[in-house]
Parts: C-alpha cells; structure tokens; sequence
C-alpha cells in the first residue's frame, strides 16, 4: 500500500490552510508512489486510515508556539478530547480514535504540525510567518517519507 500524505485546512481560515499549502507545494514535485489528499475534514481520516500503511498528516496546529514552527508530533501528542463522538466538527484526534475502533488495524500516523495564532475571521492567504514554514516543512516531509521510522506494535 502507498503511503497516503493528507494537507488539512479551511481555504477561508488564513493560516488554517498551512497544510493545504504545503500539499500543493509538495505535489508541484510530482512524487511517486503516494497518494496526495486535501481535506477540509477530519472525518475523511477514518476511511484513510482502513486503506493505508502510513498516514502523513499536515496540519494547523494552536499550541501557543510562534507562528510559522514546524514539528513533527506523534500521534500520542495529540490531545484527546472527551464528549460526544460525531462526524460533524470532528478534530484529529477524535477522527483517529474513531478510525481506531472502527478498523482491525492501524496505519502508522506522523504529523507535521505548524504553529498558527488562533483564526479569529474569515481571510484568504497565509501570513508571512506561517508562509515562511511551507519550505522547512517540505524538508521535514521529504525525510519523513524517504526514511519513516520503525513501525512498533499497534493498538
């Protein structure tokens, strides 16, 4: 199975579309062998996760970190979020749990994560900042991908 590479993000959150972004930078490199997906919804993991090996996840992330940095986090690092499960407004992590107990096995997930300010309206376009972050993050997912790291036993 090919790895499958996921930008998240809203178009018409500002920084939100970082993952977006890099997405479209990295498919202008026309990588072989991985499936490339844009999604505005959490909710389409859960079905990717039934179909792949490795899922890359590229995302927003607010953590309070300067605008623009780049980390790559284990799924483990998300925070979990508690209440009523539900595909409307899912967040990642609650979009994993559910793909978790709905599918017999899991697929290795990484994370490219890039700090952003909380949207607090409607804007097209990146700040230059976060701008900034689409190169550092193409070479962070160029490594990821040319040499993952060992797959451990899965819940």
């Amino acid at each position: 199975m090919k790895p499958v590479v996921v930008g998240l993000g809203q178009e018409a959150a500002g920084d939100d579309a970082v993952g977006l972004a890099i997405l479209r930078a990295f498919r202008q490199e026309q990588p072989a062998g991985l499936t490339l997906v844009e999604s505005g919804d959490a909710a389409d993991l859960i079905e990717l996760c039934a179909h792949t090996r490795h899922l890359v996840l590229i995302d927003a992330v607010v953590d309070g970190g300067p605008p623009g940095r780049v980390r790559r986090l284990a799924e483990s690092a998300l925070p979990l979020q508690t209440g009523t499960w539900s595909t409307h407004s899912l967040t990642v992590p609650v979009a994993l749990g559910l793909a978790r107990e709905l599918n017999d096995t899991m697929p290795l997930v990484d994370i490219l994560a890039v700090s952003i300010d909380r949207p607090d309206r409607l804007s097209q376009g990146l700040s230059p900042a976060v701008a900034a972050a689409i190169e550092p993050a193409l070479r962070m997912l160029r490594a990821l991908l040319c040499d993952p790291p060992p797959r451990g036993p899965r819940a």
